[in-house]
């Protein structure tokens, strides 16, 4: 990335660049380099002034994750990537690139021109890494967006975090008795969201999953069976949703994976094996409304209903 300085940069600078999408800061520069040195470089559009104290290599094209990272560079530690930008930066769905946001300790008094500073409670355990850059932990992110975004949308992100394992409900809930005042609240959207995570144990497979549990259930219709067994053919295949009773199965069906063709053959068969043992498969895509599904779900479960 950064092979036509390497010549006029230490090596060990460049490397230091590349890792941190084209950004080091003076101090950083100052540890291969001398002050008039440094200046010289400036001088040559080698180096470029990104941040107060942070530099840019010119060779390098802007990133978000370069825009997160400068201010960090800039504050010095403590200090994390917060709110909406911490989200987006653990690649949270639903959370389109925002504006830069960091947090730091209350007691510290900085400011940094085009990025929000948010002054908070921060314990040590609340900083994590990602791409190397300092962010709020998983939990601590979930438990932020509850002060910034409704319910709804704090859910999502959490949903996607568990499922990606980069949260589990026992980290946010160890994080809600820790120490920092969340006031009533935020405490009360993260309790009521735990509560009913519990609830719904399966929920967190996906994201796609849990727009169809949740479309049912808000529909009123009966609840289905999550990741339900059944030997089909000659082979145990798990479902996304099922009603046993009624021998109606949901899958959720992604053309992502159908890049694959060997599933999407294995896919194809196992429906006709399916079909074979009398289940009446609904196979949801993208393309489905909540309408849609409520409607064809609907039908399905007074059809079967009827033959019984």
């Amino acid at each position: 990335m950064l092979k036509c300085t390497v010549v006029l940069v230490p090596p060990g600078l460049a490397k230091l660049g590349e890792r941190q999408f084209g950004l080091v800061s003076r101090h950083q520069a100052l540890e291969y380099l001398s002050a008039g040195q440094l200046a010289r470089r400036a001088a040559q559009n080698i180096l470029v002034r990104h941040w107060r104290g942070v530099y840019r290599f010119s060779a390098v094209p802007s990133s978000w994750r370069q825009r997160a990272l400068g201010p960090v560079l800039a504050i010095g530690p403590p200090v994390a990537v917060w709110g909406l930008a911490a989200a987006h930066l653990w690649g949270a769905e639903h959370i389109a690139p925002p504006p830069v946001a960091v947090a730091v300790p209350k007691s510290r008094n900085v400011r940094a021109d085009g990025c929000q500073v948010a002054r908070v409670v921060l314990p040590a355990a609340d900083i994590d890494e990602r791409y190397g850059i300092s962010v709020t932990s998983a939990a601590r992110t979930v438990i932020d967006l509850s002060r910034l975004v409704g319910p709804a949308l704090v859910g999502r992100v959490a949903d996607d975090l568990i499922r990606r394992r980069l949260l589990t409900l026992e980290a946010l809930e160890r994080r809600l008795s820790g120490a920092g005042a969340l006031g009533r609240h935020r405490l009360g959207v993260m309790s009521a969201l735990i509560d009913a995570r519990h609830a719904d144990a399966g929920r967190g497979a996906s994201t796609a999953e849990d727009w169809v549990w949740d479309t049912i259930a808000g529909a009123g219709l009966p609840l289905p069976v999550r990741h339900h067994p059944v030997w089909v053919g000659d082979r145990w295949c798990e479902l996304d949703f099922a009603y046993p009773r009624w021998r109606i199965a949901m899958e959720y069906d992604s053309a992502e994976f159908h890049r694959d063709l060997r599933r999407f053959h294995g896919d194809r068969a196992r429906a006709s094996d399916l079909a074979l043992e009398n289940w009446l498969l609904l196979q949801i895509t993208a393309s489905w409304t909540a309408e849609k599904l409520v409607s064809r779900l609907g039908r399905a479960v007074s059809q079967r209903d009827g033959l019984r």
